[in-house]
């Protein structure tokens, strides 16, 4: 009885948002690779199609792109899912291990995510100065 009512409660949490979610993650993932990923197909399991169409399942990816992959598919799903239920997104020093180029393009999209749902970013990373993005100095307290 629980796993159907569970069941019957992620179907009306998700109807009709899949498609924008899943259309959102290819967006957000292509953005966030520089465009050498250009889908996820979610079959058996997960894996992702590189710009010369060769796909990879999440195992065979390296740290960086599954952590990219992970992003996307976060940041879909709460954009997706933003409409009703209107969460704000926290991220503690979340891309600390990207360079400086997967930086860049998370942040962009993270102010794409931020038009729909609140997005707070905490780092000691002063580079976010330079993003654009309102910051707020804890020091100068």
């Amino acid at each position: 009885l629980s796993t159907r009512w569970i069941q019957n409660v992620l179907n009306i949490a998700t109807k009709g948002r899949v498609p924008k979610i899943l259309k959102l993650a290819k967006q957000y993932f292509a953005t966030l690779t520089d465009h050498q990923y250009k889908n996820i197909l979610f079959e058996n399991e997960i894996s992702v199609v590189r710009k010369d169409d060769v796909a990879f399942t999440v195992n065979e990816l390296s740290k960086g792109t599954l952590e990219q992959l992970y992003l996307a598919l976060i940041l879909s799903m709460t954009v997706g899912f933003s409409d009703q239920y209107p969460l704000p997104i926290m991220i503690d020093d979340g891309f600390v291990n990207f360079d400086k180029t997967r930086r860049q393009a998370a942040f962009a999209i993270l102010k794409q995510v931020s038009q729909k749902t609140q997005v707070l970013y905490f780092t000691a990373n002063d580079e976010i100065r330079n993003q654009g993005f309102k910051v707020l100095d804890l020091s100068q307290f």
